[in-house]
């Protein structure tokens, strides 16, 4: 069934309103005219690989009006590859997350990435997440019994007492009740089974030569389940709580590795030069010569789905018609409508109710897209012509404080997933 919106469009040459229902795109084009889903994949590429150019793909997605998207991603990098190793880290990010909903101020773009580009992280959250979703894995605990919601206790007890943490995993994405209440009582009970654990030695009797033995939980580690639970339920009071914080954080009790504690400050004069460039009539067509000048890794674009592929023909259609791609971006869509402008959403083309007004826009802001030069369009729209695959992904990526271990078979199946 065809998926539908439902809008609210001027009609032409008067204030009349009438609704539509139209198909909606998900090729959107950000500021400089990246395509947005590329440029998030680029935001995480440069974060995982410790790039400063992660912060000019964070205020691409921010300038171009994507703010809440932005903190979006943020959230779901950290806790998908950075909250294991790094739990301490998620109190700083809340209290400068708040500081950031009451002033508005962009300097916590570079704030929050700032901070994620000097730390350690690893891929365990990410990739059992999709493990779990794409395949039937085999578990140490049985579901089939009619009781077996009464017999959870037990069963996730089982997974703990021998650090079966892909069993675990698999019991908190698939098992777990969605709701907040639910999910604070599993939360629970695994930190009083570790406490339990802990207290009576239970985990000296780990065979210390498997390959998982880097996760051992030694007793002298005894979580403090009473900070714990507050910061869970302080949590919910923030953004809604989802299955994949849980098993952060549940998984960062069994690491032994625990990030810094000191964070990096961001000066506001610091992150001026990543502002919007200010349009000058008739040299509109020198913006992306100057501005669009990062390039992705194009490495990822083979791993991460990209909205690129809704188009046959993707240079030649964005080529006359990026202005109508580019509307669905809440900056361009401003503008458009500065000089009364709207959108034509069943021809798919932007329209302007006066002729002096399409001539003054397009003055400030005709970017020449057909007018290119190679090196531009290399950067906005490169050629997906990589062969990386996932186990190449997971070698480079991975590395020693990893606590589950994904099979090579697995990897090998996995095809470009939505970030």
């Amino acid at each position: 069934m065809q998926s539908e919106i439902n809008l609210r469009t001027p009609k032409l040459y008067d204030n009349v309103l009438y609704n539509i229902n139209v198909e909606p795109t998900n090729l959107i084009l950000t500021r400089y005219l990246y395509i947005k889903d590329e440029v998030e994949i680029a935001l995480l590429s440069s974060i995982l690989n410790k790039s400063n150019d992660a912060i000019y793909w964070g205020y691409e997605l921010y300038h171009s009006g994507f703010h809440v998207r932005f903190f979006e991603l943020i959230w779901q990098i950290y806790y998908e590859f950075f909250a294991i190793l790094n739990p301490s880290l998620e109190a700083y990010f809340l209290r400068k997350y708040s500081d950031w909903v009451n002033t508005k101020q962009d300097l916590y773009v570079s704030l929050f990435i700032e901070n994620l580009l000097i730390r350690s992280y690893n891929l365990d959250v990410f990739l059992i997440k999709h493990v779990v979703n794409m395949f039937e894995i085999e578990t140490i605990y049985c579901v089939n019994s009619e009781n077996y919601e009464l017999e959870a206790d037990a069963q996730v007890k089982m997974c703990i007492d021998i650090q079966d943490l892909r069993s675990l995993s698999h019991y908190i994405l698939t098992y777990v009740p969605i709701d907040f209440t639910s999910m604070y009582k599993f939360y629970e009970i695994v930190i009083n089974i570790i406490n339990m654990n802990a207290l009576t030695d239970s985990f000296n009797n780990i065979d210390t030569s498997a390959s998982n033995s880097n996760v051992k939980f030694k007793p002298n580690s005894i979580p403090n389940s009473t900070k714990l639970l507050k910061d869970f339920a302080n949590l919910n009071r923030h953004f809604p709580v989802t299955k994949i914080i849980l098993l952060s954080k549940v998984l960062s009790l069994f690491s032994q590795e625990k990030g810094k504690n000191f964070y990096v400050q961001v000066d506001i004069n610091h992150v001026s030069s990543y502002s919007t460039v200010r349009h000058i009539e008739g040299k509109a067509y020198t913006v992306l010569r100057e501005e669009a000048n990062y390039k992705m890794d194009i490495r990822f674009l083979n791993l991460f789905q990209s909205s690129r592929c809704l188009l046959k023909d993707p240079l030649n259609t964005l080529r006359y018609n990026w202005l109508y791609f580019s509307s669905y971006s809440p900056i361009w869509f401003e503008r458009i409508q500065q000089f009364r402008g709207f959108i034509d959403y069943i021809k798919k083309e932007v329209r302007f109710i006066y002729e002096e007004d399409f001539e003054m826009f397009y003055n400030l802001y005709n970017y020449e897209y057909d007018e290119l030069g190679k090196n531009v369009i290399e950067n906005i729209l490169p050629i997906d012509n990589s062969q990386y695959s996932w186990l190449e992904f997971y070698y480079q990526y991975k590395n020693n404080c990893s606590l589950i271990e994904i099979c090579d078979e697995e990897l090998e199946e996995f095809g470009r997933i939505r970030l």
